[in-house]
């Protein structure tokens, strides 16, 4: 089980620029590092921390309404799990890459954000609202039911479930 750690007890350094720059490398070898698929233990606990700065400095700063809130069991919403990667790396392509421009952070904060925040309530399934309360209310019984189904007839089943598990535990 990997431990999460507060934000406030990572240091500045880890927070963006230094905990990512190694996964930064992933994109000239052809890894995209905002799939967990193509990550190692080690890369997936790097992009795992630098989440976890990223969802603070975004509720902080970007979350300007309730359904904008990211709740803290954001790893228990399987499309949260996924979107929260690609949506904190063209953050980052945006403001942190060298090859970064204001357009480039324009088009981060017109359409990008936006749009996530948008698909925010869908991402976070029918207990968004007791989410952002701090009552986890976990995925619809049908969706369940499905994604199981899915699991059970897929040729690798399990591994997403086993995956999270491993990766953020519970």
């Amino acid at each position: 089980m990997t431990e999460t750690r507060d934000i406030r007890s990572i240091p500045v350094s880890e927070r963006a620029d230094d905990a990512v720059t190694p996964l930064s490398k992933l994109i000239e070898d052809g890894r995209p590092p905002w799939a967990w698929s193509n990550l190692d233990d080690e890369e997936a606990q790097e992009l795992h921390t630098s989440l976890l700065w990223f969802i603070h400095t975004y509720n902080s700063q970007y979350a300007v309404e309730v359904t904008h809130v990211i709740p803290a069991c954001w790893p228990e919403h399987p499309r949260m799990v996924h979107e929260l990667p690609v949506l904190y790396w063209a953050w980052w392509m945006s403001h942190r890459d060298r090859k970064a421009t204001p357009g480039d952070a324009a088009v981060f904060y017109s359409e990008t954000l936006v749009r996530f925040q948008d698909r925010l309530p869908t991402l976070l399934g029918d207990g968004a609202v007791t989410c952002r309360k701090g009552k986890h209310s976990g995925e619809s019984t049908e969706l369940r039911n499905a994604v199981t189904t899915a699991e059970k007839t897929h040729p690798v089943r399990g591994v997403v479930t086993d995956w999270r598990h491993q990766i953020f535990g519970s």
